[in-house]
């Protein structure tokens, strides 16, 4: 007799089994309410408690018919009761499953085989469980239907395992992909660098098999064609990428990749997506193509050379890195150029914090520098006599600095040089005799130089095994694309702030002939037809500059954007009363005037960030200034939770504790989809004298409800403007 549990458990049994039935003939017309779906993804989480019980329970069954065993009661009772118990679970799994299949991403081969499967589970135990008792029920019918539900058992985990893990999870120890290491000469940047951290991380969700997002990562075709939220990439802002905001959202947030529970990516996995997409991102391309220094070829080749291959050998010893840390900073990079090696490449930028101080600071190293990189920084020729110093150099690039031929023999003494660029420079063929006997030399770029291709000829007959690159020749086979324009600030480098009454508009290109073409216009204009810039011109007013480069024989550069901002007051001190938010504190108040506008790389000095706290920063002036204008300098990026402040505020007058109101400002603040952006906020004020002024701006006290992130709004900014 069955007591009343027995019953309501078979009977629930039942009607399981007749709901499972219902999903499988009309599951394509069933939509899973959004209420309903956590119990849908409650089914990895259930599934391993019904595959244990079960098959404890099938064992049993196997043996149930020996005679030993039919008289055991409860041998009998507890057989019966495991295989209800398992048979019972399974059933409410694979309608879970079956519910999980209905969110996006699972319409694929081995999700059906995996639904097949489980569903064959319930009915093959259900099968047993209700037919143990009937006159007919033999030992042969058990031991099948036994082995039958077993074999369901495995296949639908090994299925299961794929959609989660990938393909050949389960007998990946038993079967392992042996590819011989790649050769860093011969690695690729996305299929030996990149891809094998997708394959990692994100294709066990994003594969063929398993689209979540209707994306897959497997192949470059399919990861530029993007998935359901659009591309991954953003083309203009690579930094705002789709693909960098998923992973860096909080892990509580629903959409942040890989989801919670999943193997997360590592701090260098993370860096060398960032660096990927910044680059392109690049798929058809070789690491050791890459510059030297450029941080993606670092990142990649720290992961891909193997214990002892480390391409040269070095006699050095490391040097010690609590050293080269205090060296790095904002206008400095110290890298390693490969894994496990003690050598080391310098890139040095930022023409105007670079001064002869800059290479004297490393010369504790100069036995582990073997590559320096001075590109378009104001180095002169009596700095060579410091980097002649650096006797292990392999690789040094002087193009468009201020070096002449007067200092160039100066690196005569480095006998291990192999590659020297000069282009842009004021050197000859004479000065680079000396360098060109070097036994070790193999590559000297001196396009844009006075040298001919008689010199260039001279220059191999000194060295056979060198080649000397004089710049891009029409040959009909190809063009190559013109890099962007530059603008070059003549009297204070690297701003495009101006505190004068004008600046002077100065934009070149390094390449000889070219033709630059620029827009002041906010309409879209083709390029080809907008005015050829000639001569140097003076800004007056906040002004944004777009410009190509045009040449015959060559294809048209990108746009260069330059965005110029009037400041014409300076305060004699600014005092910053409030706290920068953790890990954003830019320069503190130097932050606002040191003429410094930002890019979409929040992280930098150049920004200065506020969260919880408002922006509050008093400028003091030593003679009272006529003031009619602030403008404030921010970032906008809803996505990454950066946002313009609620409010700002203008205070000032004669007297720092008796200041009035002189302006308040809402800013508009961004919709959805918008993309990121840096914009200047700007209040005209009537044009009032002031000896003190304050200024207060809000961060937005919680972020706007469509961007769904529990993140406190951020507030960055790079420059106040005052005029």
């Amino acid at each position: 007799m069955k007591n009343s549990a027995v019953r309501i458990a078979e009977s629930i049994l039942f009607a399981l089994i007749i709901f499972i039935v219902f999903l499988l003939l009309f599951g394509e017309k069933v939509v899973v309410p959004e209420w309903l779906q956590p119990v849908g993804r409650m089914h990895p989480m259930l599934l391993h408690f019904p595959i244990v019980i079960l098959l404890l329970a099938l064992l049993l069954e196997f043996f149930s018919f020996r005679a030993k065993y039919t008289s055991e009661r409860f041998y009998q009772l507890f057989a019966d009761s495991l295989l209800l118990i398992g048979t019972l679970t399974a059933a409410i799994t694979a309608i879970m499953g079956i519910l999980l299949s209905k969110e996006e991403g699972y319409q694929s081969a081995a999700i059906e085989w995996h639904k097949i499967g489980g569903v064959s589970i319930v009915f093959v135990c259900s099968f047993i469980y209700y037919s143990r008792d009937a006159s007919w029920f033999r030992s042969w019918v058990v031991k099948v239907s036994s082995v039958v539900a077993v074999v369901c058992v495995i296949t639908a985990a090994h299925l299961g395992s794929v959609l989660t893990h990938g393909e050949n999870f389960l007998l990946a120890p038993m079967n392992p992909e042996d590819e011989a290491a790649v050769p860093f000469q011969q690695a690729m940047v996305f299929k030996d660098a990149i891809r094998p951290v997708l394959a990692q991380r994100c294709i066990s969700c994003h594969n063929e098999k398993k689209v979540k997002g209707n994306l897959i990562l497997t192949d470059s075709v399919h990861i530029m064609r993007g998935g359901k939220s659009g591309s991954l990439f953003d083309v203009d802002h690579p930094e705002l990428s789709l693909m960098l905001k998923r992973l860096h959202l909080p892990m509580e947030e629903k959409k942040h990749m890989p989801p919670a529970g999943k193997p997360q990516l590592t701090d260098e996995e993370l860096t060398l997506l960032y660096y990927w997409i910044k680059s392109g991102p690049v798929f058809d391309q070789k690491l050791i193509d890459l510059p030297y220094k450029d941080s993606l070829r670092v990142l990649a080749s720290a992961s891909l050379l193997q214990d002892g291959e480390v391409g040269e050998q070095f006699e050095f010893a490391a040097a010690d890195e609590e050293q080269v840390r205090k060296l790095n900073n904002n206008y400095r990079l110290i890298t390693p150029v490969a894994k496990e090696s003690p050598a080391l490449a310098v890139n040095l930028f930022n023409r105007a914090a670079y001064d002869v101080k800059s290479l004297q600071e490393l010369l504790p190293l100069k036995q582990q520098i073997i590559s320096i990189d001075l590109n378009k920084l104001p180095v002169e020729d009596d700095h060579l006599k410091i980097i002649s110093q650096f006797t292990n150099l392999r690789r040094l690039n002087l193009n468009f600095t201020n070096v002449t031929s007067n200092g160039i023999s100066q690196l005569s003494s480095l006998q291990h040089l192999r590659s020297l660029s000069v282009a842009g420079t004021k050197v000859d063929a004479a000065s680079l005799n000396k360098v060109a006997h070097s036994k070790d030399m193999s590559t000297l770029v001196v396009w844009n130089t006075s040298l001919t291709d008689k010199d260039a000829e001279q220059l191999k007959k000194i060295n056979p095994g060198m080649k000397v690159v004089l710049g891009y020749k029409d040959d009909g086979k190809d063009s190559i694309q013109l890099n962007a324009p530059m603008f070059k600030n003549l009297k204070d480098p690297g701003s495009t702030v101006f505190i004068d009454k004008s600046l002077i508009l100065h934009l070149t290109h390094p390449v000889k002939g070219t033709a630059i073409r620029y827009n002041t216009s906010a309409k879209e204009i083709d390029s080809s037809k907008l005015p050829v810039f000639s001569k140097d011109s003076l800004l007056k007013e906040n002004t944004t500059i777009k410009a190509w480069a045009f040449k015959e024989g060559w294809v048209g550069s990108k746009m260069a954007k330059f965005e110029f901002y009037k400041s014409t007051i300076e305060a004699d001190s600014v005092i910053l009363l409030s706290l920068a938010a953790e890990g954003r504190k830019g320069l503190g108040a130097e932050t606002f005037t040191n003429k410094l506008t930002g890019d979409f790389n929040g992280y930098t000095d150049k920004w200065i960030g506020f969260s919880k706290q408002p922006l509050e920063v008093i400028y003091e002036f030593k003679k009272p200034v006529l003031l009619s204008s602030v403008g404030m300098h921010i970032m906008m990026n809803g996505y990454a939770g950066i946002f313009p402040p609620a409010s700002m505020e203008i205070w000032g007058g004669n007297e720092k504790t008796h200041m009035k109101l002189l302006g308040h400002l809402i800013p508009a603040q961004p919709r959805k989809n918008d993309k990121g952006s840096l914009v200047l906020i700007q209040k005209q004020i009537n044009p009032t004298t002031v000896q003190y002024l304050k200024i207060v701006a809000k961060p937005l006290a919680k972020t706007p409800a469509f961007y769904k992130s529990k993140e406190h709004p951020l507030l960055l900014v790079d420059e106040i403007l005052l005029n």
